[in-house]
């Protein structure tokens, strides 16, 4: 411990604790300085958009690091980059090899790349909510319509469900975002009908308990990098406000990489508004993803995102800047988008409908249809 301000000490020692202090509001700071300052010192560069993420570039050959807490897991192109031999001459440090599971997600090797999975904790989440036996279904949701207005008794059952669902959601299945964010809608007074929405998911997961993003190996930093972002909307899809719901899915090489599906703020008075608004949303949430991928050096400034759109009008609307009377009204605070596109960061394209990936992200979708999206998110199944 460093000892206060006020005391005579040497410098260049601290105070050995007879016993831990835990709980103190400055511990955490203090070690996460002390890792900053040696990762440093190797040579490595603190991302000023994620502090938990160091990079260094050195004889042409990247190193990228992830912190978390005391959990360190380390990228690089050879043995030869990696540092743990100076961490651990550091601090006392536990070597576990190649990584197989990071924060709850297992990384399964194949023989042109990985798959990202959480069987074990969905499998856990089955158990936890008495539905390891279950019988399975093909689709996360069949209808957003709940005609049981009997309140749910136990609603901590609800919450609990709904937290380990957003956490696998958000990590590597995009395949059930929708269905999971429109029931977090309900968590606070949730009633008999939405808690069979969330058992449908979890039938759902039941069968599908080993599928993850898939993510092949390329020829490393010198690869080819494609960004594109999908976006769509659902318009007035939600029945009880006349709200539309956004989705978007930023896909980087072929794997979602970044998802979102959102009910609007505003109530939307056409389609092409819908959509402007989903697009507008979508670009403002990816700049950070590109923003950071430019940081570590996998992609440049000047290089611009796709982003694919399938009403015609809407593109028309961002592209021209052109202003009716049915669009005027539109929020200014939208209109970033026509910026970012201006100054070519953003190049905007029409995608067909059913080429449209970010439609898995707004409404309930039929089986064949849900099955070939999941596909092309590049969602798969272990083998």
């Amino acid at each position: 411990m460093r000892p206060p301000k006020g005391t005579t000490f040497p410098p260049g020692l601290a105070w050995l604790l007879k016993k831990g202090l835990y709980g103190l509001k400055q511990s955490g700071l203090l070690r996460n300085n002390e890792i900053n300052a040696f990762l440093l010192s190797l040579g490595f560069v603190r991302s000023k958009l994620d502090p938990c993420l160091y990079t260094r570039l050195r004889n042409g050959a990247l190193t990228v690091l992830g912190l978390y807490v005391d959990d360190v897991i380390d990228f690089a192109e050879s043995d030869a980059d990696s540092d743990w031999v100076m961490l651990g001459k550091r601090f006392d440090i536990k070597d576990l090899g190649d990584p197989a599971k990071v924060l709850g997600i297992s990384i399964e090797h194949t023989e042109d790349g990985f798959i990202l999975h959480q069987r074990g904790t969905i499998e856990e989440l089955l158990i936890d909510m008495e539905m390891a036996t279950c019988r399975p279904v093909s689709t996360p949701m069949e209808s957003r319509v709940f005609d049981d207005d009997a309140a749910m008794e136990q609603t901590s059952l609800m919450r609990r469900a709904n937290g380990s669902l957003q956490w696998i959601s958000n990590c590597t299945r995009p395949d059930i975002t929708a269905a999971v964010n429109y029931l977090a809608r309900f968590v606070a007074r949730p009633c008999e009908g939405h808690w069979r929405g969330v058992k449908r998911i979890l039938r759902y997961l039941r069968g599908t308990a080993s599928t993850g993003l898939y993510f092949k190996h390329g020829p490393g930093i010198s690869c080819k990098w494609n960004a594109t972002i999908f976006s769509d909307a659902d318009w007035s899809g939600d029945t009880s406000d006349a709200k539309s719901v956004s989705g978007a899915v930023l896909v980087l090489n072929g794997t979602a990489i970044a998802w979102a599906s959102k009910k609007q703020t505003s109530v939307t008075l056409s389609t092409m508004e819908a959509e402007y608004v989903a697009a507008a949303v979508a670009v403002k949430d990816v700049a950070w993803v590109k923003q950071l991928l430019v940081e570590i050096g996998l992609w440049t400034s000047a290089r611009s995102v796709n982003l694919q759109v399938d009403n015609q009008s809407a593109i028309k609307s961002m592209e021209n800047q052109m202003t009716s009377a049915r669009s005027k009204h539109i929020n200014v605070r939208y209109h970033y988008i026509r910026d970012v596109i201006a100054r070519g960061d953003v190049i905007v394209f029409y995608c067909p409908t059913e080429q449209q990936l970010a439609d898995i992200l707004t409404k309930p979708l039929q089986r064949v249809v849900f099955e070939r999206l999941r596909e092309q998110l590049r969602v798969v199944r272990l083998a």
